[in-house]
């Protein structure tokens, strides 16, 4: 039997719900592809942490950027 799928959990509000969001979090939020996100974290844009494999970014610069 299929799992049911979860909802999508990256609303505006989640930015003040949560302090870093995973790249498919910014991704939905903005309306920017997750290429473009990682793009971005390559060149500087975006500030990023990596956290084991994956890479969070901080609420506070999704905020400055649509801003």
């Amino acid at each position: 039997m299929k799992r049911p799928s979860k909802p999508n959990p990256a609303t505006p509000d989640l930015l003040d719900r949560r302090v870093m969001l995973r790249v498919r979090e910014v991704s939905d939020l903005c309306g920017i592809p997750p290429a473009t996100i990682y793009s971005y974290v390559t060149q500087g844009k975006l500030p990023a942490v990596r956290v084991g494999s994956s890479i969070r970014i901080p609420a506070a610069a999704i905020r400055d950027l649509v801003a």
